[in-house]
């Protein structure tokens, strides 16, 4: 009888140790690995029409504005862009990649435009210095 018994607990030993290994909860998975930051997009102001979305074109004396959408800005008020690793705003453009063009006067207008500069309606021209990226990079070891 004894034998039978030392058998019995074995096998209950054994069923139990291969349910208690089956059955137990598995182990957690390991944290996954840091995820590096993407690209942070920046927010600029339109330096031309100072976050409102629209130049006045001012005619006379008589002051007969007229609003007009900001063509650098397309009528937002801001640019959103991704700026490239070690990147710095063009300063030509302000970051904007577009700058005012009188086409009167064939010249190019400082940002934000002066009362006689409004008296022409203004047009939004390429960025020539950073190639209407808004950004100039600088190379490597300089």
């Amino acid at each position: 009888m004894r034998f039978n018994t030392l058998v019995l607990l074995a096998a209950l030993a054994g069923a139990g140790y291969f349910l208690w290994t089956r059955l137990a909860p598995p182990p957690p998975p390991p944290p996954p690995p840091p995820v590096a930051a993407g690209p942070t997009q920046v927010r600029m102001t339109c330096p031309a029409c100072g976050g409102e979305g629209q130049l006045m074109l001012i005619r006379g004396h008589a002051k007969m504005d007229k609003p007009y959408a900001c063509p650098i800005c397309g009528g937002r008020g801001f640019v959103a862009r991704v700026p490239p690793p070690g990147a710095q705003a063009c300063p030509d453009c302000k970051g904007m990649g577009k700058r005012l063009y009188n086409s009167q006067t064939q010249r190019f207008v400082n940002c934000p435009p002066s009362e006689k500069e409004l008296a022409a309606r203004l047009h939004g021209s390429p960025c020539q210095r950073c190639g209407s990226t808004g950004y100039l990079v600088k190379p490597p070891g300089r």
